[in-house]
């Protein structure tokens, strides 16, 4: 018992530092009156996904991991990913994708394309947007992947084939995606809306707005539940499927599915939560008022409970261990839950998170929100476990 609460306040120490370091991190790259200031919003926003993808590929698709601990493998593995970040965002989307294939990807690509408002800032806001789409669409199928297809299905030809293999799977159920629940929205940003390259946004009726949030904050609970049955749950029921067979294409597309249902219910209990607090949404209505934001507020809570997973599983080493499968599971899904709304208290507190982040207070800023912090501060946690191994603390749990 000493020696678990021994670990336990080492992984809470650790996960102060953490925080440390995440505060030179946002001050020094995103905050508004920081020194790069890259946070305007969606340009910072789109940078801090894009990053977050690359880490979740590199340890999650390709298995590329620090297991062993070893200083040097740490710093090359990061370096890869900071790498990957400037070819992905800068070279494929900027400079291949946006000019040879979809204009909106890139804002050079817009301003030459003229047209009404195609200026560079707002020209990058909009690419920025496509992006953080996009790198959600991809968010949502690798987690269902992994829980569909598993690790058996090209075990035998070795890490590097199998990593490709899964890439291009996980990447055509994600296009599929992001062409159906995004690219609707992103096509309606343009005027004249680009209506024979997108559909008009098919949602708007249900969502009462043409904003693609209401697929986020959708899509958003979906992977939370995804994770939270990886990790909290230990699997179950995902874990239940079979992995052989037909069952190879079966048990990912139910994963999918499964996790679009859950998801949206969980979506819309969160919304009736609001509606409790700040009564129904109205189309015109602004700040808490206005549909979008109840959304996108979805969104940014699901980022919350996500990042209290990883909290609980990387510096609590998912306790507990030793009691029975249900208690266990309960146990932390109530722990990622009181983490999650912690951190929305600290995020929103005037007091601590809005000089902690040098953000303006109050809640729905049109400039402001939560996931751009959330995935920052998640990406130093992956960091932290999968490329320096979770250093001090695995090796004081081993």
């Amino acid at each position: 018992m000493n020696e678990t609460k021994s670990n336990h306040l080492l992984g809470f120490a650790l996960l102060l530092g953490t925080f440390a370091l995440g505060w030179g991190v946002w001050h020094v790259f995103f905050a508004p009156n920081g020194i790069l200031k890259l946070y305007t919003p969606m340009y910072g926003f789109a940078l801090i996904a894009a990053y977050f993808l690359i880490v979740v590929v590199m340890t999650d698709v390709f298995g590329l991991r620090n297991e062993a601990g070893k200083p040097a493998r740490a710093l090359l593995l990061t370096l890869v990913s900071f790498l990957g970040l400037f070819v992905l965002f800068y070279g494929f989307f900027w400079n291949f994708l946006g000019r040879f294939g979809v204009t909106y990807f890139s804002p050079h690509a817009i301003v030459a394309a003229g047209g009404t408002g195609a200026e560079f800032y707002n020209a990058r806001e909009n690419s920025s947007l496509a992006i953080v789409y996009l790198a959600a669409s991809f968010l949502w199928i690798i987690p269902a992947w992994r829980a569909g297809v598993g690790e058996e299905l090209w075990h035998e030809c070795g890490r590097a084939k199998a990593g490709i293999a899964n890439f291009f799977g996980i990447a055509f159920f994600a296009g599929l995606a992001y062409l159906i629940l995004f690219h609707p929205h992103v096509t309606s940003l343009f005027y004249p809306a680009q209506t024979f390259a997108g559909v008009p946004p098919w949602w708007e009726g249900v969502a009462m707005t043409a904003s693609a949030y209401f697929n986020l904050g959708w899509l958003l609970t979906a992977v939370f539940l995804l994770l939270l049955v990886e990790s909290a749950w230990e699997g179950r029921p995902a874990s239940l499927l079979p992995k052989d067979g037909m069952w190879t294409i079966l048990s990912p597309s139910l994963m999918l599915a499964g996790s679009a249902v859950a998801g949206y219910l969980l979506f819309l209990g969160m919304e009736a939560v609001m509606n409790l607090f700040w009564e129904e949404p109205f189309l015109g209505g602004s700040y808490v008022d206005a549909p979008y934001f109840r959304h996108l507020h979805v969104a940014e809570m699901s980022g919350f409970f996500i990042m209290g997973l990883v909290i609980w599983r990387v510096f609590f080493r998912n306790a507990p261990g030793q009691l029975p499968p249900m208690a266990r599971w309960v146990v932390r899904t109530l722990a990622v839950i009181a983490i999650g709304l912690l951190l929305r208290w600290f995020y929103y507190s005037e007091g601590i998170g809005t000089a902690f982040l040098d953000r303006v207070p109050g809640l729905a800023q049109p400039d402001d929100t939560p996931l751009a912090w959330t995935l920052m501060m998640l990406s130093l946690m992956l960091v932290y476990d999968r490329f320096f191994n979770a250093y001090l603390l695995r090796e004081k749990t081993r």
